[in-house]
């Protein structure tokens, strides 16, 4: 591979991976169980068969 290459891939890719570390890790109770409860829970929850609790 030329040297171009190698530093553009470089130019590139860089701010990818500063950028995908940046934001952490999900957790389940606290990013996606929050926007169940707000969003689906009323209408499709423990009266349908639906338990998130676990």
């Amino acid at each position: 591979m030329c040297k171009f290459g190698l530093a553009m891939r470089k130019i590139f890719l860089l701010p990818l991976v500063i950028f995908t570390y940046s934001f952490g890790q999900v957790d389940y109770q606290n990013d996606i169980q929050t926007i169940f409860t707000a969003n689906c829970t009323g209408c499709h929850g423990n009266s349908g068969g639906l338990s998130l609790t676990n």
